[in-house]
């Protein structure tokens, strides 16, 4: 009876392990603490520029695609505002180098202040 209860806490803590895992598998690029510089829409897909919050240079940027009407609308709103935002994206690593950073498309959008 206790191997069984021990092999069920193992199958259930691995199955907890895939299921909250696997919705952000592909998500590696975290922006935490951005400023929205611009919001661009294109009809059925748009991009969201963000620069580091209080930057007195603007060195370098990231910036994110997506086809949700949802993140635009909070981007934008958080751009209106001057609301600071974390931005989660699904390329596979954050670049670290050059201008225009591309963090892939955008799995959210959240504004933090």
């Amino acid at each position: 009876m206790k191997k069984q209860f021990i092999k069920l806490g193992v199958l259930g803590s691995l199955l907890s392990a895939a299921l909250f895992s696997s919705a952000n598998a592909n998500a590696a690029c975290f922006a935490s603490n951005y400023n929205v510089e611009r919001v661009l829409s294109f009809g059925t897909y748009g991009y969201v520029y963000l620069r580091p919050a209080g930057s007195l240079t603007n060195s370098f940027y990231y910036f994110v695609r997506t086809t949700s009407d949802k993140i635009l609308s909070t981007a934008a709103n958080a751009h209106t505002d001057s609301s600071r935002v974390n931005v989660l994206g699904d390329a596979g690593t954050c670049p670290t180098t050059g201008v225009g950073r591309y963090m892939g498309n955008a799995t959210y959008v959240y504004i933090t202040e």
